[in-house]
């Protein structure tokens, strides 16, 4: 049986379900950790304002052609009145938005990997390394 680390815990997994909550455990603080580290890039104002952007973003990027009114918060950073400038940021916005949607996935994808595993052998051979997503 592996030793698992957790919170700085060495922590010897008995049952299946222990082995299973040790690696969701380690998995989230991973993932949190990663998904902290991406936003450090950015100043807090900038933080404040991702969804609303991303939202706007998703509508451009389905619609380029869509009226500057309906895109009030990208149309106003890009001053007001261009419409390739924020179809522009539209575009960098959704792809700043595949990093946290790829790290989502694979925390969905792993959750569901270790949720299956039948032994705790099984559950301690899940890779759960992040993996480069940007």
């Amino acid at each position: 049986m592996t030793i698992t680390r957790y919170k700085s815990e060495t922590i010897i997994p008995t049952t299946l379900e222990e082995a299973k909550a040790i690696a969701i455990n380690t998995l989230n603080e991973k993932i949190d950790a990663a998904y902290k580290n991406y936003l450090a890039q950015y100043p807090e104002i900038e933080q404040a304002s991702f969804t609303q952007k991303a939202t706007e973003a998703f509508k451009v990027v389905k619609d380029n052609t869509l009226d500057l009114s309906e895109t009030p918060y990208l149309t106003m950073l890009t001053g007001g009145e261009n419409k390739e400038l924020r179809n522009a940021l539209a575009t960098a916005i959704s792809e700043k938005v595949k990093f946290i949607t790829g790290l989502e996935t694979f925390a969905v994808s792993k959750r569901d990997e270790i949720k299956a595993a039948k032994s705790i052998e099984a559950v301690e051979k899940i890779d759960i390394t992040i993996p480069s997503l940007g």
